[in-house]
């Protein structure tokens, strides 16, 4: 057993604007009627293929070190990759920017508020359906901090979701059937990936 492991949600902007960014080319691209259910001009869009492959390669570079509330702020910078390098692409990146923002920050109702909300409520049971088989893991160090990232959906399928000491988890494994046990597993696989 560790001798201090903390388990936290968290809730980062960086992983949610580009599933948000990806819902705008869905929508764009194959008609869907995804969220954010708003077109913008296709002139200031990368082909399908070019923004995969920059949604992959902005994902691994965010992952590739542990997120926090700073490494947002320093993406930001970098989402203008998803537009074409020109006037139209930058107004659509910023247009999907404001429209993100007043989504993420619309008070109870916003984004984050409701990832918030709904992960707040299931830490706790998930920490409980942890703490009976922490003592089962090899003690390797004396802390682990583990954090549970909410997104509100999935990036491409093929994206990796488990890193260490913290996971991408979607709304769908808590709502509206709470999936703790599943939860619980990817937790534990995830410590004993990461020990040293």
């Amino acid at each position: 057993m560790f001798r201090n492991f903390i388990l936290c949600n968290f809730i980062p902007m960086t992983p949610n604007y580009l599933i948000y960014v990806k819902g705008l080319y869905d929508n764009a691209y194959n008609g869907s009627r995804k969220f954010p259910d708003i077109c913008l001009d296709r002139d200031g869009l990368l082909s399908l293929d070019g923004f995969q492959t920059r949604f992959e390669e902005l994902w691994h570079s965010y992952c590739s070190e542990h997120p926090t509330y700073e490494r947002d702020y320093q993406f930001e910078s970098h989402y203008n990759q998803l537009f074409t390098p020109d006037e139209l692409g930058q107004a659509c990146q910023e247009a999907s920017w404001r429209l993100f923002l007043s989504w993420w920050w619309q008070g109870q109702i916003g984004g984050k508020a409701m990832l918030e909300r709904v992960s707040d409520l299931y830490i706790e049971e998930i920490w409980r359906g942890l703490d009976k088989q922490l003592s089962s893991l090899p003690k390797v160090r004396d802390s682990v901090r583990y954090e549970i990232i909410m997104i509100y959906d999935r990036p491409f399928s093929h994206l990796p979701m488990n890193f260490g000491t913290f996971h991408f988890q979607t709304l769908d494994a808590l709502m509206p059937v709470f999936k703790k046990d599943e939860i619980v597993a990817t937790i534990l696989t995830n410590i004993r990936s990461s020990e040293p």
